[in-house]
């Protein structure tokens, strides 16, 4: 059992380094997350404000604004979810590929 502690050196830097690079990551997951997801509410409140003038000056009816909604929110949901699963996708080729 010489080399019990050079094992458990090892381990434990491992570890250390196992451990900073999930906070790293799981920093940056949480941040484009939030990102992904505020888009959507952005998206919604500008369009809301923009289609309230609009419809105030009787350029648009509330139908029309409520189509364009819909069309771009829409639009704007099914972009944030392709890139997050084009980034799941990629890390499992990323991770594939090193072996």
């Amino acid at each position: 059992m010489a080399f019990e502690g050079v094992f458990k050196a090892q381990f434990d830097s491992s570890l250390d380094d196992a451990l900073t690079t999930g906070i790293r990551g799981a920093f940056v997951e949480g941040c484009t997350y939030g990102v992904a997801s505020g888009l959507i509410y952005l998206a919604e409140a500008l369009l809301f404000f923009v289609g309230a003038i609009l419809i105030a000056r009787g350029y648009y009816t509330y139908l029309q604004m409520v189509e364009v909604l819909n069309l771009v929110v829409f639009s704007v949901i099914i972009g944030s979810q392709l890139m997050a699963f084009s980034m799941c996708f990629f890390y499992q080729l990323l991770c594939h590929s090193m072996y």
